[in-house]
């Protein structure tokens, strides 16, 4: 397990900012919350036999209506392109576009907006370093648009709604491609989840779990669909504790991955990114 309190990626939504790695807290979302904790896997070997955990404590600054945290999870892949890479133009658009399937789907959300439905990617970005270098995240997340259209959380579960495009200062892309939840495959591969604040915890527990410690626990199903984690009433000092421990042998063959947590309040909104596994080379 490894901590990256210190060596985490951390952005402002829509802002082109600056690694913030100084002290144990880091502020967030407008300075009203700071993460006290941020730790996940190094890497996650397919088929392992452990219980791969991730740990996310997020401290109230200050007096809140509510705090959201959104969990997604995207893998690397490799799309089919319209050009190669080197001969692709790196602004938002460009990547998106080269993209076969989202350009597909930019043209379909184009046509909307052109009947009167405004129905658009939820864009983010934000500069982070990996393995020592910088390099430039563009997000695109689809799932409000793929909601709109009437998809439940069953359908949006297999479907790859959200997109990430890492863009080192050489111009290499790697792309990634993933889910709004907390793990993929949730009732194979999450063990256990645990949220819990000021007000009491919840736990969920996999059908795998051993009886004598399952309990009486739902099942992983019953968490918080698409990994979204909404707490209203905030006090100043408040702290919100999520974690998730991973079925290591139901681990399907990957490239690894990026983890997105997209924390927002009133004042703000920020964004954690977590690369775990096989990194980019860059």
């Amino acid at each position: 397990m490894v901590d990256r309190r210190l060596a985490g990626i951390l952005g402002i939504s829509a802002i082109l900012s600056t690694l913030v790695s100084i002290g144990i807290y880091r502020q967030v979302a407008g300075g009203a919350v700071e993460v006290a904790v941020n730790t996940f896997p190094a890497n996650l070997p397919w088929a392992g036999y452990a219980r791969p955990r991730f740990v996310t404590d997020l401290v109230a600054t200050k007096d809140l209506p509510d705090l959201v945290a959104e969990y997604s999870m995207l893998k690397r892949v490799d799309p089919v392109l319209a050009k190669p890479w080197s001969q692709a133009s790196h602004s938002p658009d460009g990547l998106a576009g080269n993209v076969m399937l989202l350009n597909q789907l930019e043209q379909w959300l184009e046509r909307c907006r052109a009947a009167g439905l405004h129905l658009s990617a939820d864009r983010r970005e934000m500069r982070v370093r990996v393995n020592g270098s910088d390099a430039r995240l563009h997000i695109f997340d689809y799932t409000r648009a793929y909601e709109a259209f009437g998809l439940g959380p069953a359908q949006l579960y297999a479907t790859d709604t959200v997109w990430a495009f890492l863009v080192d200062d050489s111009g290499n892309v790697s792309t990634y491609a993933g889910i709004r939840d907390f793990f993929y495959d949730r009732l194979t591969i999450i063990y256990s989840l645990d949220i819990s604040d000021r007000a009491g915890s919840e736990s969920y527990a996999s059908s795998k779990m051993p009886p004598e410690l399952r309990g009486d626990k739902p099942g992983i199903g019953k968490a918080p669909a698409m990994g979204t984690v909404h707490r209203r009433e905030i006090w100043e000092g408040d702290r919100i504790h999520v974690v998730f421990d991973l079925i290591g042998e139901s681990m399907f063959r990957h490239e690894g991955f990026l983890q997105l947590i997209v924390i927002r309040t009133g004042l703000g909104e920020s964004m954690l990114a977590n690369f775990i596994g096989t990194s980019p080379s860059i």
